[in-house]
């Protein structure tokens, strides 16, 4: 599978992942978004890009616009993004969207997960 496909499932099962945390609980602090569902992926390998090669590096970040807000609250999901490839590859990154890659690591793309569930990669 190709890397940028092999990135894309990862944000889609992550995006996943939060939903089925926000069943339980509201969207997570930014600080702690992977700790808060990885008992919902339980595959630690998800939380890394599979274009960052350090593996103490991670390359997602939570859309801090959504934090500790009711998924249920938020305003045209579909267009909502909340996970997503990021410059910050640092754990549990987060940020009002504007870490995103550009030109986007994935042959000029950028994966994003969204509120509603899907993901999608995208050129910005």
């Amino acid at each position: 599978m190709p890397h940028g496909t092999s990135c894309l499932s990862n944000v889609k099962q992550l995006t996943l992942a939060m939903l089925f945390y926000c069943e339980d609980w509201h969207l997570p602090a930014r600080d702690l978004w992977m700790d808060a569902i990885g008992p919902y992926h339980r595959n630690r390998q998800l939380e890394h890009c599979t274009e960052v090669r350090e593996p103490s590096q991670y390359g997602y970040a939570f859309s801090s616009l959504l934090e500790r807000r009711e998924l249920s609250k938020v305003e045209n999901p579909s267009e909502q993004p909340m996970i997503y490839d990021s410059l910050n590859l640092a754990r549990n990154a987060s940020d009002p969207v504007v870490s995103l890659p550009k030109p986007g690591r994935h042959e000029g793309k950028n994966n994003i997960g969204y509120a509603d569930g899907r993901a999608s990669r995208r050129s910005l």
